[in-house]
């Protein structure tokens, strides 16, 4: 069998091989800003009200929104800063609307729709909430300039970095688990392999969270080059990371890691494809060294 195992054979512990780098990129489809502005909207945006609202804290992350809100829709639009509680002052909330949304209407007296709610509305976000958000197909399919752009605005925002002494550690969280899944495919492309893991909450009536982290500063300086962030969190890195030591070659040979097998669960029946592969009878996709 030359080390390929059927995966009935596998069991916990066992190690896998899982490429470095896995998939392809496609054509240019969105352009740069869109995929960006899709990024931030999905991390820290409100696409369930009639007026999209962004919330943050960062200065250059709301200066950065704004210039893409100009960018995409035109200097017709306008953000409106919405008041929060006093003991969260530092959370800024602004929303996207027409500046003339007032006085701009249709033959029958109606205000015209909001232009931005339309484009949400268009790439299937409008309405979604936290654990119903999901990247557009336009840009899991798109060119590795529009999805590093998506995926700087969501770890932008909804990412987390941590840096302390000799360890750093990425991680994105949220309530969404085809989103987190999106996210490690996408990173793949870039080389930059991630781990998925679930947190159930203590509380029965909150919603599983999901998590995808890298700890390992290689990989992060890796981000760091083809993707990086957008305010504090670029700074940061930038500043931080290089004190950080390395934890050396990783286990593995060339574009494959070995990994070991924590959990093997039955997620019921799927559909499935049979693929064959000349010559070398393997392939890759996302995780996974398969054989034929």
């Amino acid at each position: 069998s030359n080390g390929w195992k059927r995966l009935s054979e596998l069991n916990i512990g066992d190690k896998v091989a899982a490429p470095i780098k896995s998939g392809t990129f496609g054509l240019p489809n969105l352009g740069t800003d869109k995929s960006e502005f899709i990024g931030m909207m999905i991390g820290d945006g409100n696409m369930t009200q009639a007026r999209p609202i962004f919330t943050n804290t960062d200065e250059a992350i709301l200066s950065k929104i704004e210039i893409l809100v100009i960018s995409i829709f035109g200097s017709n639009i306008q953000t409106i800063n919405y008041e929060t509680r006093p003991n969260r002052s530092h959370i800024k909330m602004v929303g996207f609307t027409q500046k003339d949304w007032k006085s701009n209407r249709d033959s029958k007296g109606y205000c015209f729709s909001n232009p931005v709610t339309n484009f949400f509305k268009k790439y299937n976000l409008y309405g979604k909430r936290a654990w119903e958000k999901t990247i557009p197909n336009e840009i899991m399919n798109g060119s590795s300039q529009e999805i590093a752009a998506c995926l700087r605005g969501l770890w932008s925002t909804d990412g987390s970095l941590y840096i302390s002494g000799t360890r750093c550690r990425m991680e994105y969280t949220c309530t969404s688990k085809v989103l987190v899944e999106q996210i490690q495919e996408l990173m793949y492309k870039f080389g930059i392999p991630t781990t998925v893991s679930s947190h159930s909450k203590k509380n029965p009536s909150w919603r599983d969270q999901w998590r995808l982290s890298l700890d390992k500063k290689e990989l992060i300086q890796k981000y760091l080059d083809l993707i990086g962030f957008v305010g504090d969190k670029q700074t940061r890195a930038s500043n931080e990371l290089v004190r950080v030591k390395s934890l050396g070659k990783r286990d593995g040979i060339g574009d494959i890691i070995w990994t070991r097998i924590k959990e093997i669960k039955s997620v019921g029946l799927k559909p499935t494809c049979d693929i064959t592969v000349d010559v070398t009878h393997s392939f890759c996709l996302p995780g996974f060294v398969l054989h034929n």
